[in-house]
């Protein structure tokens, strides 16, 4: 990834992190840097590109929407909050669909957010719809921005992806390869962030790397997903 002169070493080791999939140091990085520069814009927005990674929804509109606050222009904030709007549930569909036309207004050639757009009315999904998607990194300016969709699967190969990454990690981490395993259950989360056994085994790595907080939170995330289901 390239990092402009001057730019502070929690960035570039925050950049880093994401190259390397590890997103969850990647949050860490630029959380602290932000606690010390919190005007860097550029900052939040790769913090919402890896919340994004983590399927961590809700925190990546924020960023989004705190980089919009003060560039309301800022195409990539509106594509990463449209992003995650449609990630989410009512109310944020439309606010999700407005984000992404305003993207294509400016960039009427943007084909990541065209293809985002199109597949999600492709597929008929209305406001209590959630949409899943597969991610591609891209070689932007910041290093970790447009993250095009360059396939738009249905909800059939999104599960096969999902449990291809989750295999994937269980190999990790029979090896004790738990960055890496981490790096695949969050993939597999991404691409079905409603199936709870990914959340339970994040949960689990997290758990043997004595990330105790961010444990939890999978495990309450998983919790709330069975529950849901359940009551379905």
């Amino acid at each position: 990834m390239r990092g402009q002169e001057g730019d502070h070493p929690f960035k570039l080791e925050g950049d880093e992190m994401m190259a390397a999939q590890r997103y969850e140091d990647a949050v860490r990085l630029y959380s602290s840097l932000l606690d010390l520069q919190p005007s860097e814009l550029r900052v939040w927005g790769n913090r919402s590109q890896a919340y994004l990674y983590l399927g961590r929804f809700e925190e990546a509109e924020r960023d989004a929407t705190m980089v919009l606050g003060i560039d309301p222009d800022n195409i990539k904030a509106h594509y990463r909050r449209g992003w995650a709007r449609l990630k989410l549930r009512t109310p944020n569909v439309k606010g999700g669909k407005e984000d992404l036309a305003r993207v294509l207004s400016q960039e009427p050639g943007n084909k990541a957010a065209r293809d985002l757009l199109q597949n999600f009315e492709e597929r008929g999904l209305d406001e209590d719809a959630g949409v899943a998607l597969t991610v591609v990194e891209d070689d932007s300016e910041d290093g970790c921005s447009w993250c095009p969709v360059s396939t738009m699967p249905g909800r059939d190969e999104d599960e096969r992806a999902s449990l291809d990454f989750w295999r994937k990690g269980e190999q990790f981490k029979s090896n004790k390869k738990l960055h890496e395993a981490l790096g695949c259950f969050n993939r597999a989360a991404v691409a079905n962030p409603l199936n709870s056994k990914n959340w339970v085994s994040i949960a689990e790595v997290h758990r043997e790397q004595g990330n105790h907080r961010e444990s939890e939170e999978a495990s309450r995330r998983a919790a709330c997903i069975a529950l849901n289901q359940r009551q379905d």
